[in-house]
């Protein structure tokens, strides 16, 4: 609960509880997510007309809109982009530049898209856009990420021991991933997707050089940790990720659901987070950026044991 002083979290009132707070605040509602949802599936039909420019064979919608991590008014939307032309991860790297050239042109010259859609930037393996919705101010980062579907034929062992040889490519093997990241965020209850959007909400507020993926898989570690309990003390596992994120330069987690680490990397050294889904992925933090994330963390703790909430020690 936060008490006279500062806020425990910026935006937060006096006597308010975090619970409440992630209601009044953080957590979208139901309506705005049924129409962001709906606005991405005429989009996604729009992608996958026989007039495009590309040869579609599916698109997997990902991101934290689907996940259900995502903050009020805000989304990461991921549109996995499956393609038919290409036979290989090595094919499509060789194309990319054409494929997201594409993309971006036929977006940009669309009567309707054209205005709902804003280009972004664009990375070595995808176009990123801003989509507004409706008439409101908002805007969504939606990321189109072409790529192969190597899982429909491949086991994801297979693909991590192909992946071992093809150092120049891996981030392109990471979208075709993308769905088995997807699936491991779903298995979590509301309650820790909560102390997620609550994260983000404090590293938006505060610019914290952390990533979404890093924030998500963190705080699941942490309640896997605790043996994965349906409900929890909101302030308790605010403070067991502060205290994580205070202790960064000695980071190393690892999960075992669908890899053993130490077959593909014998190189790691703290701060590391892998993500689940890919070994050759560390979704850990810089190590110039270590000392702002201990700093932003801290101050978190040191709030919670001013307003008594809990204690700052590091023990579980």
């Amino acid at each position: 609960m936060a008490g006279a002083g500062s806020p425990l979290v910026k935006g937060m009132n006096s006597g308010e509880s975090l619970l409440k707070f992630i209601d009044r605040v953080v957590r979208p509602d139901a309506g705005y997510i049924a129409r962001c949802q709906e606005l991405v599936g005429k989009f996604v039909k729009f992608l996958e007309m026989k007039n495009g420019p590309l040869n579609v064979n599916k698109i997997v919608t990902a991101g934290s809109l689907v996940s259900g991590t995502a903050e009020r008014a805000r989304a990461d939307i991921d549109l996995i982009i499956y393609l038919n032309d290409y036979s290989s991860v090595r094919d499509l790297s060789r194309d990319i530049g054409n494929v997201l050239r594409h993309l971006k042109t036929y977006i940009e010259t669309d009567v309707i898209w054209a205005k709902s859609l804003v280009f972004k930037a664009m990375a070595p393996h995808s176009a990123q856009f801003f989509l507004k919705l409706g008439d409101s101010d908002t805007e969504h980062t939606v990321d189109l990420l072409p790529a192969v579907d190597i899982a429909k034929t491949m086991s994801q062992s297979a693909i991590y021991e192909e992946m071992k040889d093809q150092t120049d490519i891996r981030r392109f093997y990471g979208v075709s991933l993308a769905p088995f990241h997807f699936r491991f965020l779903q298995k979590v209850p509301a309650k820790v997707k909560d102390l997620i959007r609550l994260v983000k909400y404090w590293r938006r507020a505060e610019d914290v050089p952390i990533g979404s993926g890093f924030i998500e898989t963190l705080v699941i570690a942490v309640w896997r940790e605790d043996h994965k309990p349906q409900n929890f003390d909101m302030n308790q596992y605010l403070r067991h990720v502060m205290q994580r994120l205070s202790q960064i330069k000695t980071l190393a987690v690892v999960f075992d659901d669908n890899y053993n680490h130490r077959l593909y990397r014998n190189d790691l050294k703290p701060p590391y987070l892998l993500d689940p889904c890919d070994p050759y992925k560390n979704m850990a933090p810089s190590i110039g950026d270590i000392p702002i994330v201990k700093k932003k963390a801290d101050a978190v703790l040191e709030s919670l044991a001013r307003d008594g909430s809990v204690s700052t020690q590091t023990s579980r």
